[in-house]
């Protein structure tokens, strides 16, 4: 079950978790603001939060999904997508394919909690 966001909407930032919760090398799904969303801790130590489902076949990533560098892999066809939601890597067309570009999300961490912002101009 999703975490769900807790928050004032009008501060522009909406806590999603717990910075224990995405301490391991499972992502972690959340619900924030009505939207479906991933959040992962990169090998570099920093919080990620994408758009949760892979645009492939729809896969959890949150379920099926592998932490690697500072991105993301879908297991099960090995598309990879960065920190940013940029797809970096498609096997069968050996190269990065920007039409399956995710949306990311700012993320912030402070006093152990997970922060996501959903407009970052608001």
């Amino acid at each position: 079950m999703p975490f769900t966001a807790d928050g004032d909407p009008e501060a522009g930032w909406l806590e999603v978790a717990e910075s224990a919760d995405v301490a391991g090398l499972k992502p972690l799904a959340v619900r924030c603001g009505g939207r479906d969303l991933v959040c992962y801790r990169g090998r570099s130590g920093q919080v990620h939060a994408i758009d949760e489902l892979c645009p492939h076949m729809g896969v959890s990533f949150a379920r099926h999904g592998i932490i690697e560098g500072d991105g993301i892999t879908c297991r099960y066809h090995g598309w990879n997508w960065d920190g940013e939601g940029r797809n970096v890597w498609v096997p069968t067309q050996r190269r990065a394919m920007a039409v399956f570009d995710l949306c990311s999300y700012p993320v912030r961490e402070t006093d152990g909690r997970v922060l996501v912002r959903l407009d970052p101009d608001g």
